[in-house]
């Protein structure tokens, strides 16, 4: 009469593991499949913590099993063999969750918009692409401008000519209070009328280009600038002179001048 050995792992234990690693599988069967699930990192944390309790009560499972069938030494090869899946695990998870932490879209980045007194808009300091942003959203989100004040001794050129179509687009008088110099002028020549504060200068030099880009000419760039100031009605005359002026120094036009040569449409 031969009697047979008790299962090293009952039934109804089986059906439990079964409950408890088969959704694992098919997750990480699914993962693989489509190279990563576009999840956002909270859910995917979840699910991580999901899959480790699955496996260390599978692991629970198996070890009393085992250890009730065959003794202490197949209990501590389920021991071992439960820690190097958790580690695998763990390992497999973190991974996860770094990769949906890096794939998550950056938060943007808000826009100040420019201080607004009534309709009019003030603009003080350099002239960054950042400037450029903040005029562009504070005319959107403040209709009915009529006027732009700048104080700026200038900055980037690209910027400036960004910022002077916008005032262009909006048909925005410009008005300069302190000093208004070197890129500060091409937004000030945008506006359909322009005046002087009491006190204001404006201020003018040849440019500097420091792209480092060797596309880039000087002259070519001063060329294009001097023709859209031309349009906006500003003599040759006086332009050829603002050109003129070395970088390292800058022109200081009195208001008669700028007047006559068309750079202010009113007296200050």
């Amino acid at each position: 009469m031969t009697i047979a050995a008790p299962p090293l792992i009952r039934p109804a234990t089986q059906r439990v593991l079964g409950w408890l690693l088969g959704p694992r599988l098919a997750f990480f069967a699914i993962w693989a499949l489509v190279g990563g699930l576009n999840l956002p990192p909270l859910v995917i944390t979840g699910l991580v913590a999901a899959d480790l309790t699955c496996l260390a009560a599978a692991g629970l499972l198996i070890r009393s099993e085992a250890v009730q069938a065959s003794g202490p030494v197949i209990g501590l090869l389920v021991r071992i063999t439960q820690i190097i899946l958790l580690v695998a695990g763990l390992t497999q998870a973190l991974n996860q969750l770094a990769q949906a932490h890096a794939s998550a879209p950056p938060e943007p980045e808000a826009v100040t918009l420019l201080p607004v007194r009534g309709t009019v808009a003030l603009f003080a300091g350099p002239i960054t692409l950042e400037s450029y942003s903040a005029l562009s959203e504070t005319l959107r989100a403040v209709p009915g401008l009529t006027d732009l004040h700048l104080s700026s001794d200038g900055g980037s050129i690209p910027a400036a000519r960004g910022m002077a179509r916008l005032v262009l687009e909006a048909g925005l008088h410009t008005q300069a209070v302190g000093r208004c110099a070197s890129a500060c002028t091409l937004v000030f020549a945008a506006g359909t009328e322009r005046r002087l504060q009491p006190g204001a200068q404006l201020g003018f030099h040849a440019y500097r280009l420091n792209t480092g880009a060797k596309v880039l000419s000087t002259a070519e760039e001063q060329n294009r600038d001097r023709a859209s100031l031309a349009a906006r009605g500003i003599s040759a005359k006086f332009l050829k002179q603002a050109f003129a002026t070395p970088h390292e120094d800058m022109w200081l036009p009195s208001a008669a001048e700028l007047l006559e040569a068309g750079v202010l449409t009113h007296q200050p």
